[in-house]
């Protein structure tokens, strides 16, 4: 699979995001880490979250945070902007974040429930 190799960090990813992009993204990521002990990857593009394997995580535009999740099942709320099936039972959810107040209940429930996947359950 092709990929890119290199060190990022979460300030370069977010560098030329409007400053609420990354408040967002530290509200997803505190969350995140009070679910569960992920390891917290930035990369070229995005930022993942991983147990054994990544489950979730966060890729920032210049106006909002792009937040995916991969459950068992889609999950069915309007705030889903896309779904899409990677396996029988593996779902990639999509939802736009355009403030940190937007990292809700519902939000860390989406956290807890790809934990069954990233802990590969």
């Amino acid at each position: 699979m092709w990929h890119s190799c290199g060190r990022y960090t979460i300030e370069g990813l977010f560098a030329k995001c409007d400053p609420v992009v990354l408040e967002t993204y530290r509200a997803f990521e505190k969350a995140a880490l009070e679910i569960a002990p992920f390891h917290v990857i930035p990369q070229k593009t995005r930022v993942v979250f991983q147990l054994r394997i990544r489950c979730t995580g966060a890729t920032p535009t210049k106006r909002l945070l792009r937040v995916h999740f991969i459950t068992r099942a889609p999950i069915e709320s309007p705030r889903v902007a896309k779904v899409e099936q990677y396996a029988k039972n593996q779902f990639g959810n999509y939802v736009p974040l355009h403030s940190p107040d937007e990292v809700d209940d519902e939000v860390r429930e989406w956290i807890r429930l790809s934990t069954f996947c990233g802990e590969q359950k």
